[in-house]
């Protein structure tokens, strides 16, 4: 009982560890050669967690993060990117490329799923692109 009490006490909150997930996933898409252009874009429609351009500077790239304590392959965070999500997510980045007036790039859609196993050093999968768009 005091175990779980301390784990409980212990472990970060949820939006302290998807704050550091963001984090630790935008620091991986700047040491693999992308710019960021945004973070956490917020819209009616919903939010946009990182809008980064590629290494080569052709592909505008919106990557959701997904971010969990648990780390055995049925609970990875990145499966958590269901068609809905993909959906919306579609119609969030075309949003911001008419804002940023940026409709003539190529677009790309990446997941990167960050998990904070107990004790040891976080593990980042990205997932280049995770879906396509069909609008």
């Amino acid at each position: 009982m005091i175990r779980q009490l301390w784990r409980k006490l212990t472990q970060p909150k949820p939006r302290s560890i998807g704050q550091r997930g963001e984090q630790l996933a935008a620091d991986h898409l700047k040491q693999s050669g992308y710019r960021i252009l945004e973070r956490n874009l917020k819209t009616k429609q919903g939010e946009l967690d990182i809008v980064a351009l590629s290494a080569d500077q052709k592909t505008v790239v919106f990557v959701e993060v997904k971010t969990s304590v648990e780390t055995d392959a049925y609970h990875l965070p990145e499966f958590r990117v269901d068609h809905r999500k993909q959906r919306q997510l579609v119609k969030l980045a075309a949003y911001w490329c008419r804002r940023a007036k940026l409709e003539n790039l190529m677009i790309r859609f990446d997941v990167i799923g960050v998990s904070f196993p107990s004790g040891k050093e976080p593990q980042i999968r990205h997932i280049e692109g995770a879906f396509e768009s069909h609008v």
